[in-house]
């Protein structure tokens, strides 16, 4: 299967899309075209996202906890066409290890049948803390590249990728997602991209 070089038409979720680094995939990957959905739990955030365009940015209000929530939208969803899911969670709730990993189970399971269907990649993104003292911090990047080895494997049909950065520099994380849903990367699945 040739990978794509373009996200043009592609459709793409993007989980935690308020915080700075959605907000900028979000506005890269509309400006390349591709179909975009941005969830988050900040309704306010969304509304400033679309801005005065509503109707170019589809949003989708995480409401309640997040992996219930995307557990019933990805239940929602079925196999209708799905390239890829771009998890930001874990730059926003860094210390919170069981709503990451349920989050990352909610986005693999509530999303199976699409992400099945179309050979999508799940991509998380995981900030690596400055004091490894911080151990729920410092425990979440292992938690997470454990749970992608097991669905990576479990789920031989989509692929998962986890990007690494330093806390506090999401730079070059940017380049580096639009490189993996481009296909630049190769077809990798369950790589651990360390930034």
């Amino acid at each position: 299967m040739n990978e794509p070089t373009s996200v043009t038409a592609q459709r793409l979720i993007v989980v935690g899309a308020c915080d700075g680094l959605g907000e900028s995939l979000v506005r890269a990957l509309m400006g390349d075209h591709a179909q975009v959905v941005a969830m988050d739990a900040d309704a306010r955030g969304l509304a400033r996202l679309q801005g005065p365009d509503a109707a170019r940015v589809p949003t989708l209000p995480l409401k309640g906890p997040p992996a219930g929530a995307l557990g019933r939208i990805g239940n929602a969803w079925g196999d209708a066409p799905l390239h890829g899911v771009i998890n930001l969670m874990p730059l926003r709730s860094p210390g919170e290890l069981d709503l990451n990993l349920s989050v990352l189970r909610a986005i693999a399971g509530g999303f199976y049948a699409a992400l099945r269907a179309h050979r999508a990649q799940v991509i998380t993104v995981v900030a690596r803390p400055a004091n490894p003292s911080q151990l729920a911090q410092a425990g979440l990047l292992p938690m997470i590249l454990q749970a992608q080895d097991t669905l990576a494997h479990d789920h031989d049909t989509h692929r998962f990728n986890t990007v690494s950065l330093p806390k506090g520099d999401t730079s070059a994380a940017h380049p580096t997602v639009m490189a993996l849903l481009r296909g630049q990367a190769g077809p990798l699945s369950g790589a651990h991209l360390r930034l």
